[in-house]
């Protein structure tokens, strides 16, 4: 099946990306698009407009300090799987990176958009909880923070407003530490 007509807008920066999502207000964010591609292809989903968030280069990283760790939205599960500082801080993340999909949805698909869609059947959500995550959210009045446990409001249903990006999200240290030779990335 193909996906009904759409406009398509490739977004430069955070900022531009929420301005492109006021301006059509029925546009859905797209990066890896492993969630929306095929819920437009079934006829589940039908925006308007598509705005492509890939090349915001603001969004993709891990950063670690003291205080935890902070992901991108854009960072791909592959990344996330063969961060050994993660595998050692905040092992529910790391290992349910590492089980998501084949090697080809683990290099293309993200934290952001993984989240973002809230599929109850999708495993970054329930470890980034079980992670006492808090998500970064921007849109037209700046950016806020969300605990993961107020983020996720039902099935496909989070408190990011339709005008507003996933930005990163922050782990914390993980209070018990597993090792990676107890809980390790799949071959």
């Amino acid at each position: 099946m193909y996906p009904d007509r759409f406009e398509y807008h490739r977004a430069e920066s955070v900022e531009g990306a929420v301005d492109l999502l006021q301006e059509n207000p029925d546009a859905e964010l797209v990066a890896g698009g492993h969630s929306l591609l095929p819920t437009m292809k079934s006829g589940l989903a039908s925006p308007e407009a598509l705005v492509d968030i890939s090349a915001v280069d603001d969004l993709t990283g891990i950063d670690h300090d003291g205080d935890g760790t902070r992901v991108g939205a854009m960072t791909p599960y592959a990344a996330i799987a063969d961060d050994d500082r993660l595998w050692d801080g905040v092992t529910v993340v790391a290992e349910a990176a590492s089980r998501i999909g084949d090697r080809q949805v683990r290099n293309r698909g993200t934290i952001g958009g993984n989240i973002a869609h809230a599929d109850p059947a999708s495993d970054l959500p329930g470890a980034v909880l079980a992670a006492d995550a808090t998500v970064h959210v921007r849109g037209p009045d700046g950016e806020r923070t969300v605990a993961s446990e107020d983020f996720f409001q039902g099935m496909y249903a989070t408190a990011a407003g339709d005008d507003e990006v996933v930005t990163a999200v922050d782990l914390p240290p993980a209070r018990r530490r597993a090792t990676r030779s107890s809980a390790s990335p799949p071959g």
